[in-house]
């Protein structure tokens, strides 16, 4: 017994039969058309296997694509979920840490000579010339710096501090 392989003529689904039978009608499985089996193609050993090599060959390739695909995935940096504090190095958080105590310290030698002049300020006469008016909106103005400079001090702090 001799197995040839056939093709369908009108969908290409291949069949294997006994080559004794080739003369034969048969009906395909597949698209339900009805053909001789000598109008068919007999595929040679030599063409089935290439046929197949070549679904073997796009099938490497594809797992080729999804091998590198995961690759490249794994070494993108994963996004972080929302709300979460990135990681900081510890060496860099005790710069900051040292950063900030050394804000605070001049801060607070700011503070003194502001309430030093304030007091000198108030020491004087009620009766103060224009330039005295002056130093009032410059006081004022360090003022506010310094609520600002200490409103980023304490966002550093809690920011350092959920670490």
């Amino acid at each position: 017994m001799n197995i040839l392989k056939i093709e369908c003529p009108h969908c290409r689904q291949h069949f294997e039969i006994d080559e004794a039978e080739r003369g034969e009608n048969y009906q395909c499985s597949t698209c339900g058309d009805s053909f001789n089996g000598r109008e068919a193609v007999v595929l040679s050993a030599p063409a089935w296997r290439r046929k197949v090599g070549s679904v073997l060959f796009v099938l490497a390739l594809i797992l080729l694509a999804a091998n590198v695909s995961l690759l490249v995935m794994q070494r993108l940096p994963k996004p972080e979920p929302a709300g979460a504090v990135p990681a900081v190095d510890p060496a860099e958080f005790a710069e900051l840490s040292s950063q900030v105590g050394k804000l605070e310290a001049k801060l607070a030698a700011l503070s003194k000579t502001v309430e030093a002049a304030e007091k000198r300020e108030s020491a004087k006469p009620a009766a103060q010339p224009a330039a005295a008016n002056d130093n009032a909106d410059v006081i004022r103005s360090i003022f506010i710096r310094l609520g600002r400079l200490e409103s980023e001090i304490a966002g550093l702090k809690d920011s350092g501090g959920e670490l």
